[in-house]
């Protein structure tokens, strides 16, 4: 049997799940022991894919949150300067017109939050993830059945057997190798967005040195 492919929860981190093979095999029964590699590699699979699905539903759900508040404080904060020069709306918005600058930045905010998070990009890469082992889950099952197929009634063979574990070690390195490439991914997203931040905040300090304030604003 293959362990449930819990998640492994490091600081700030959820690291997908990787499993751990147990199945034994009896030589004396080895028709009944394919098929408990054939039922865990399936699990496995099954239990990938979910884990990934559940991932990016979570992801989906932050990154739309992030985007919707992003997208009205800034239309509301662009339309503030312009309601504000139209005749009577002067009047009444008269007080409110610096307002603008803060929704602005504000709805600004929640797009770095969504890109330093990454929301958006940890949806793309679970679902992509996703598609990927529910190719390898079809593409083994169809090689199953074809090995199943070729079998037919007889006993397995050694070559049988060989090309039963052979399509299970397809299917599980496909999963890992996808497992492995959407971690580097996130590694290489997670180093970049701590770069930008820095950067950020040293140009902000920059800007506020004295000596700098007008070779930045002159820049700008």
């Amino acid at each position: 049997m293959i362990s449930s492919p819990e998640s492994k929860t490091l600081p700030m981190v959820k690291v997908a799940p990787v499993a751990t093979v147990e199945s034994t095999w009896d030589p004396d029964k080895s028709l009944a022991s394919i098929e408990s590699v054939h039922h865990d590699a399936r699990r496995f699979a099954s239990q990938a894919f979910e884990w990934y699905c559940a991932r990016s539903k979570s992801s989906a759900r932050a990154s739309q949150v992030c985007r919707a508040f992003s997208v009205a404080l800034i239309s509301i904060g662009g339309l503030m300067p312009i309601l504000g020069s139209v005749g009577v709306m002067s009047e009444r918005l008269h007080g409110f017109f610096e307002w603008s600058y803060l929704l602005l930045a504000v709805g600004a905010s929640f797009i770095a939050v969504d890109r330093f998070f990454g929301f958006s990009s940890a949806r793309t890469r679970y679902v992509l993830a996703a598609e990927v082992i529910k190719r390898s889950a079809y593409a083994f099952e169809l090689e199953w059945i074809k090995i199943r197929a070729h079998l037919g009634s007889r006993a397995p063979r050694q070559s049988d057997i060989e090309e039963f574990l052979g399509a299970a070690t397809t299917l599980y390195g496909v999963i890992l190798g996808e497992v492995t490439q959407e971690t580097r991914r996130w590694a290489e997203e997670y180093q970049q967005s701590i770069l930008d931040l820095a950067s950020i905040a040293k140009l902000r300090g920059q800007r506020n040195e004295p000596d700098n304030a007008a070779a930045f604003e002159r820049d700008l």
